[in-house]
């Protein structure tokens, strides 16, 4: 499983669920979800039926591991732009850049 690093990452918490936007190579954006203790055990099949968009992308990029985390992590959002980050981050509870 891919461990999931970047140059620029921000920790974000809303609604009880816990979510990391990190900048790409591209200079676009990824936004990951922690999984929780009631869906820990999806699948990438289940991630891409509800995405498909995620068709093309590998396994690997859908469901990563986050260092310090408990569970991993999902693909919510893939490769968007820093307006459409910017308008996800607002509206994160509290936020913090590591």
């Amino acid at each position: 499983m891919k461990i999931i690093q970047s140059e620029f990452m921000v920790k974000g918490y809303s609604v009880g669920n816990t979510y990391y936007i990190l900048k790409n190579k591209t200079g676009t954006y990824n936004i990951y979800q922690v999984f929780c203790e009631l869906n820990k055990d999806a699948s990438v099949s289940k991630i891409r039926s509800f995405s498909p968009s995620f068709k093309s992308l590998p396994d690997d990029e859908i469901i990563v591991s986050i260092l310090n985390e408990k569970y991993n992590a999902f693909l919510l959002m893939h490769e968007i732009d820093i307006y459409q980050m910017n308008i996800f981050r607002i509206g994160l509870e509290s936020e913090e850049i590591l």
